[in-house]
């Protein structure tokens, strides 16, 4: 499944940007190159990050862990099963919550060796009926914290949702 993967500055992002076109701009003014150099390692830093955050996020697969027989009412356990070829940076998960309607952070994970890892979670559904579950989104801001990267790694998860006990 090809993913794709959107990517934004974060506010240190963009103050690094700032400090980077403003240390260019010294070049007329000042008689010494360093300023100039220091300019360009910050655009290289941010274009950096932003290469290396996207490289890590096309690693990982995930997919949904979905409970036999979810009910309304109650909180239910839900999962996500990760699989990386080669080692995983830290990152971010996030999935649908259905109380807000919205993707909200639901784990913090930790980089890992291992090629497989499961995450678990509390989910609570309010109605009953079919629920479709949107994609996982997976979201870096490593390596330096410049450039926030996210992207859906998994299908549309489809289920039922029995009526309360």
């Amino acid at each position: 499944m090809k993913t794709r993967i959107h990517s934004r500055l974060t506010p240190l992002g963009w103050f690094t940007c700032v400090g980077g076109g403003l240390l260019l701009t010294t070049a007329f003014l000042l008689d010494h190159a360093y300023a100039v150099l220091l300019g360009c390692m910050l655009f290289g830093a941010c274009i950096f990050s932003l290469l290396l955050g996207r490289r890590q996020l096309h690693r990982i697969e995930s997919r949904w862990l979905i409970p036999a027989a979810p009910h309304a009412g109650q909180y239910n356990t839900i999962g996500a099963e990760f699989n990386s070829d080669k080692a995983s940076a830290p990152f971010s998960l996030l999935a649908y919550e259905p109380r807000s309607e919205q993707s909200q952070i639901v784990s913090s994970v930790p980089g890992s060796q291992i090629d497989q890892s499961r995450i678990t979670w509390p989910i609570f559904f309010p109605q009953r009926g079919h629920i479709a579950l949107p994609p996982l989104q997976i979201a870096s801001t490593l390596p330096f914290g410049l450039i926030n990267s996210r992207c859906e790694h998994s299908s549309i998860a489809r289920l039922i949702v029995l009526p309360a006990i």
